[in-house]
């Protein structure tokens, strides 16, 4: 989850500086809590077999929490909404969806 996280703090950092205006629909992202269908990864976003602790993970999430809400919370909104990059599955998101995403990727790995 930290993975995933910090490459759209990336995406949606270097999109908002250096992307173009790009008018596309929304993607029914909700469906990314169904785990019915696999969708592989990009390897970037993997998790190695390093040894990490739970006090070490809990840091890692927590920078990159305080990292993304700094992103969004200082971007322009309507940026958020007319930038672009593409996902695996859905193909171009907007960087809101991108952003709406982590949330129900997230869910996706909570326990019920």
């Amino acid at each position: 989850l930290y993975l995933m996280e910090q490459s759209i703090i990336h995406v949606t950092s270097d999109q908002l500086a250096n992307g173009f205006t790009k008018a596309i629909s929304e993607k029914p992202i909700q469906y990314t809590t169904d785990c019915s269908t696999k969708v592989d990864a990009p390897s970037f976003v993997l998790p190695s077999n390093d040894f990490i602790t739970s006090g070490e993970m809990k840091s890692k999430l927590a920078a990159s929490r305080k990292a993304l809400l700094n992103v969004v919370s200082s971007a322009d909104q309507l940026l958020l909404k007319q930038r672009t990059y593409p996902h695996p599955a859905f193909g171009d998101l907007s960087l809101h969806q991108w952003i709406t995403f982590i949330g129900l990727h997230e869910k996706t790995f909570s326990p019920n």
